[in-house]
């Protein structure tokens, strides 16, 4: 048999003895917090076990919903590859250099969605977006300055190590907008509603990541819808059916509008009909 049929051979076999083996797991924890998620694709899969006890087939895909249920399949040491949904890409470089074999679709925004909903919004006001990076961050530096050159925006990176250094360099920046990604090095409840306070006193507006941090004072944000987490998740568990092999790492393809329109109108942005018709609107 030719190499080539060979290798065809191989794929269809592959494909044909696991097309049903896939597994779809939450731990408690977070189960409790991504119920919507989890029906999202326990929808999509409906003949995936969940939560099953049983052991887990070889080379069997298994879908693991949450930072809590990934880190504990890898202290488990499973063998089988591993697809993580619900897992921030900050937090999934938690895991990235502990084993191969791991893939993830991100929970947080996509920089090319939000640096064209900063783009749609702030206008003229939006021609300059600030980041505070952190060494836990700098991985995400390539995707930013795509997504922002392709909004039209220019990037002002600022370099931090800490809360107090990220304080002190935000009130020099030239940007009157300014993006945040999960980052514990320097964001936490506190801190988050002490930089707000302080961007607003200097006219200018937080973009954050999150339907909670746009509730508390970010202008905006666009979050992953889950059926379209649930979609992708389909599509990356076909092409490891096809090939044996888990596509990369990838932030959502779907994403909906999150607004504060009391933030935005206290600030003087006028944000567009069409706009806010496709957003879900936080007063």
């Amino acid at each position: 048999m030719c190499c080539i049929c060979l290798s065809l051979w191989q794929s269809t076999v592959f494909a044909q003895a696991t097309t049903h083996d896939v597994y779809l797991l939450a731990d408690k924890q977070d189960e409790a917090s991504k119920s919507t998620l989890i029906k999202a694709l326990r929808d999509q899969f409906p003949a995936a076990p969940y939560n099953s006890k049983a052991e887990f087939k070889k080379n069997a895909l298994i879908i693991a919903v949450g930072y809590e249920t990934v880190e504990k399949l890898i202290e488990s040491r499973v063998a089988n590859p591993i697809l993580a949904v619900g897992v921030s890409s900050v937090g999934f470089q938690d895991f990235v250099k502990k084993r191969d074999n791991l893939s993830a679709i991100y929970s947080d925004p996509s920089p090319e969605a939000q640096f064209h909903l900063m783009a749609a919004i702030g206008g003229r006001m939006a021609q300059q977006v600030a980041f505070f990076m952190t060494p836990r961050t700098e991985f995400l530096k390539p995707a930013l300055q795509s997504a922002a050159s392709s909004a039209g925006i220019v990037l002002e990176l600022i370099d931090v190590t800490n809360q107090d250094d990220m304080f002190s360099r935000a009130n020099r920046i030239q940007s009157r907008i300014v993006l945040m990604y999960p980052d514990a090095t320097i964001f936490t409840s506190s801190s988050v509603r002490n930089l707000m306070l302080q961007l607003y006193r200097a006219d200018r507006v937080l973009f954050g990541f999150s339907r909670n941090l746009v509730q508390a004072g970010a202008m905006g944000s666009t979050v992953p819808t889950d059926e379209g987490v649930a979609r992708q998740a389909q599509e990356m568990v076909d092409g490891y059916m096809a090939s044996g092999t888990l596509r990369p790492p990838a932030f959502s393809k779907s994403s909906k509008i999150l607004l504060n329109v009391l933030v935005a109108r206290s600030l003087n942005y006028v944000i567009k009909d069409e706009i806010l018709r496709n957003a879900d609107v936080v007063r």
